[in-house]
C-alpha cells in the first residue's frame, strides 16, 4: 500500500503519530484508552446505522431538486454527487471495520484512519462545491485533529 509523504520523506502517519501521540501536550490515560478500545466497534457501528438513512434521504431529495433544478437550468454538479460517493464510502467503511475493530486488529484502526480521511475529503468537496461556506471546512478540519488524536492515542492497543 502506498504511504503518502511530506517532502522531506517521512510517512504521513509515522508524522501524525510523533505529534499526536510522542509529542501531544497531554496523553489519555490508560482506563479511558482501554474504554474507547472496547466501545470503538459499537460507536462505529451506530454511528454507520444512524448515517445510512440520512444519507439515502438526502440522496433522494438530491435526485428530486436535480431534475427539477435541470428542468429548469441549473445544474446540481458532479461535486453533489461525488460527496455523496465519499458519504457512502465511508458509511461502508465503518461497517467493515466493525468486527475487526472487535478483535482489536490493526486493520480495524486502518478503517477508521482511511474513514477520517474520508470524512476530510468529503469537508474538502463540500466547500469546494460552496466556497461561502467556509464554516463547514473549519468544522471539519477541528473534527479531523480531534478524531486523528483519539485514533492515535489508541493505536498501539491493535494488534497486526
Amino acid at each position: 500500500m502506498a504511504t503518502i509523504e511530506n517532502p522531506a520523506g517521512v510517512p504521513l502517519e509515522e508524522q501524525l503519530q510523533t505529534y499526536l501521540v510522542y509529542k501531544a501536550p497531554f496523553q489519555l490515560p490508560e482506563g479511558a484508552k482501554e474504554w474507547l478500545v472496547k466501545y470503538s466497534p459499537w460507536i462505529a457501528l451506530v454511528i454507520g446505522i444512524l448515517l445510512l438513512p440520512a444519507v439515502l434521504a438526502v440522496i433522494g431529495l438530491g435526485s428530486i431538486v436535480g431534475t427539477n433544478a435541470v428542468a429548469s437550468g441549473y445544474n446540481v454538479g458532479i461535486l453533489y454527487w461525488l460527496s455523496m460517493i465519499v458519504l457512502i464510502v465511508q458509511i461502508a467503511i465503518l461497517f467493515i471495520a466493525f468486527p475487526q475493530l472487535r478483535a482489536r486488529k490493526i486493520g480495524g484502526w486502518k478503517l477508521l484512519y482511511l474513514g477520517v480521511a474520508l470524512n476530510l475529503l468529503y469537508d474538502v468537496v463540500s466547500w469546494i462545491s460552496h466556497p461561502l461556506y467556509a464554516g463547514g471546512l473549519i468544522s471539519g478540519l477541528i473534527g479531523a485533529i480531534v478524531g486523528l488524536y483519539f485514533l492515535f492515542q489508541i493505536k498501539s492497543k491493535y494488534k497486526a
